[in-house]
């Protein structure tokens, strides 16, 4: 699945333009989403660290200000944990697995600035919605 998201994250390098001259964009992005909860680190199982990936689409409404759309799409954590059960007083290891995922979607205004020496940066607010999955 990795390879899948690398591909899809190189073709869009290979086709992209110059953002100034186009009326619409899209973009891609990919990370790592590290999860921490507050507790005891051997209770936790929610804590997971899991790759992220956003796509995301947008236009122009003025020459610096942009409006889009951005998905993250999260990729699941698990965390397995042993616990001894004495059945009968034979004592038994129970595995438990915890798997979270989280995902989310935005809508988004933004802000370009000029270019300076090849390099322009955008400044993006908006709500989301994120979903958060865990069995």
């Amino acid at each position: 699945m990795k390879l899948v998201w690398g591909l899809v994250f190189l073709l869009f390098l290979l086709v992209a333009t110059c953002a100034t001259a186009q009326p619409t964009f899209v973009q891609g992005g990919f990370g790592l989403e590290v999860r921490r909860f507050p507790g005891e680190p051997g209770n936790n199982v929610f804590d997971g660290t899991a790759n992220m990936v956003t796509v995301g689409g947008g236009g122009f409404i003025a020459r610096h200000w942009t409006i889009g759309a951005e998905l993250d799409l999260g990729a699941r954590s698990t965390v397995t944990r042993t616990t001894s059960v004495t059945i009968s007083g034979v004592p038994r290891a129970m595995q438990t697995s915890y798997t979270s995922r989280r995902r989310g979607a935005s809508a988004l205004i933004g802000y370009q600035t000029s270019r300076h020496r090849g390099v322009q940066m955008g400044y993006y607010v908006g709500p989301s919605a994120p979903s958060w999955a865990s069995t």
